[in-house]
């Protein structure tokens, strides 16, 4: 009787382990995914407070230009 018990115990221990490391590996895989989105934010971020981002938004959004610098525009 007490072999049974210790069978079913170890069966059952065996299919915990199992349903531990499947649960691991889903948990690193997203890590790795917010990982890479974290690196994604941060180049963003750095891209955002560069010159070039600055230049780019001036003159997307408020029509700015250098100074000897000539715009062409499309006539519609």
């Amino acid at each position: 009787m007490l072999l049974a018990v210790l069978l079913f115990e170890g069966h059952s221990m065996k299919m915990k382990i199992h349903a531990n490391e499947e649960r691991t590996a889903k948990l690193e895989k997203q890590i790795e995914k917010e990982n890479k989105r974290t690196d994604d934010i941060n180049s963003l971020s750095d891209y955002m407070q560069s010159d070039e981002y600055l230049e780019k938004s001036a003159k997307e959004k408020l029509g700015l230009v250098k100074e000897n610098e000539i715009i062409f525009k499309e006539s519609k």
